[in-house]
């Protein structure tokens, strides 16, 4: 019998991970593409490519290296929706939860399945396609650099190349519609929601500016898409996704230099000097305790608590307001927003209960914590730390806005999210003393 090292190395072994390494290189572009123009075709490529690697680590026996950072804490996670789901007021109605929370798998794919990685997988193909009679130079620096394309840099560049697209769309719809509060709801580019659209452009940008504030070398068309994101982010009128941005860019000013946390300040000041009076209203309503959404968000907030004290341990399961709105005449509030509290933590702990809200912070609180003995492994001059940083910021960023917004059952914000989260982790499980991140091309 073969050893599962010999097993690996048999040449029919070899032939068949190389097939799949090169399918599954295709999934993750396909991927970044479908983030920001298509869910079903971001999911079809995820769970595809889970299920390649799944295959792969079967064919060479190598599961001793998967790496399963934050399982446990997730799988508590999905067992406290399993029993809120159970005990609920309406299990049927609740299911949904549990598809939605397997978006968690995109995690362990990106973990596991980027370090296979690889450009070269296209070369003779590509060549043949373009029938090259010669071997063509770029395609040669392209396929060839070692540095790079073995990595997921690629993919994080075509994530954040397809999220300028994307908002280079939503500028036109605000063009074609006006640029005003009333009209926020037209830019929404190829997403169902303007919320939506603004989460994933205040995560993308954060990723983007992490990369040109640590990474070596800044690219232009970064740059360029770095600025078309933001201006696209600012015209969403989208008061949290703007919260988030501040906080994640106030957390990568910190770690360049704690002097520069005052960058962000500065930036906003400035903006609200000498931009259109429609972004300053937007901006100062969230000081607005009498008028607009702050009162509502807080009268939600009153009437999700005495649900919580209704059904305090397991909830009343997913989306149960649905079903139990009308028990609260006293809330008239919830009589006409009963599908959503703006609160990933009322939410969360209406829908799941405490046991559920417990699990909930605990797998954020497992992240940091499993982020931060990363980013202490490797040496301050690694090139790499960029995708940590900008990692973290990003969740940070996301929290932050589901304060006061419930962006955690939203699958196009959370793909995005569970992509990102992953970066600081690739190949980390194989790597002899520090991880394996991807550095800047």
């Amino acid at each position: 019998m073969q050893s599962p090292k010999n097993l690996s190395a048999s040449p029919e072994i070899s032939e068949k991970t190389k097939s799949l390494d090169l399918i599954s290189t295709f999934t993750f572009f396909l991927f970044a593409l479908g983030c920001s123009f298509s869910i079903s075709l971001a999911q079809i490529a995820g769970y595809t490519g889970l299920g390649l690697l799944l295959i792969r680590t079967q064919l060479t026996r190598s599961w001793a290296q998967f790496n399963t950072v934050l399982l446990i804490p997730f799988s508590g996670l999905y067992l406290a929706c399993i029993l809120s789901t159970l005990l609920g007021v309406d299990p049927m109605h609740s299911l949904p939860v549990l598809r939605k929370l397997v978006g968690f798998a995109i995690f362990i794919w990106v973990v596991n399945g980027s370090q296979y990685i690889n450009l070269r997988h296209f070369q003779p193909i590509v060549q043949q396609l373009l029938n090259f009679r010669k071997r063509n130079r770029f395609l040669s620096s392209l396929f060839t650099s070692s540095e790079s394309l073995p990595t997921i840099q690629w993919v994080i560049n075509a994530l954040i190349a397809a999220t300028a697209v994307s908002a280079l769309y939503g500028l036109v719809q605000g063009y074609s519609h006006g640029f005003s509060i009333t009209s926020r709801y037209q830019i929404h580019s190829t997403f169902s929601h303007v919320f939506t659209f603004s989460a994933v452009l205040m995560m993308v940008n954060l990723i983007a500016l992490a990369y040109l504030l640590f990474g070596t070398k800044k690219k232009t068309w970064l740059w360029v898409s770095f600025f078309i994101i933001s201006l696209c982010l600012v015209f969403t009128f989208t008061r949290m996704a703007w919260l988030g941005f501040f906080m994640g860019s106030v957390v990568l000013f910190f770690f360049k230099r704690k002097a520069l946390v005052i960058l962000p300040p500065l930036f906003l000041a400035v903006a609200l000097l000498i931009g259109p009076e429609s972004f300053l209203e937007r901006l100062l309503s969230i000081f607005d305790f009498d008028r607009g959404s702050t009162p509502i968000r807080f009268d939600m907030w009153k009437s999700g608590w005495d649900v919580i004290k209704d059904h305090p341990w397991v909830g009343c399961g997913y989306n149960c307001l649905y079903l139990i709105h009308d028990q609260y005449p006293h809330h008239p509030i919830l009589q006409k927003f009963y599908y959503n509290l703006h609160s990933n933590l009322f939410q969360i702990a209406v829908d799941h209960g405490l046991l559920g809200l417990g699990a909930w912070l605990t797998l954020w609180i497992s992240y940091f914590i499993a982020l931060s003995r990363h980013y202490l492994k490797i040496p301050p001059s690694s090139p790499g730390r960029w995708v940590m940083l900008g990692s973290g910021a990003v969740v940070i960023s996301f929290l932050t806005a589901g304060i006061f917004e419930t962006n955690f059952y939203d699958s196009e914000v959370t793909m995005v999210l569970y992509f990102i989260m992953a970066l600081p982790f690739v190949n980390s499980n194989n790597a002899k003393s520090a991880p394996s991140v991807p550095t800047s091309s």
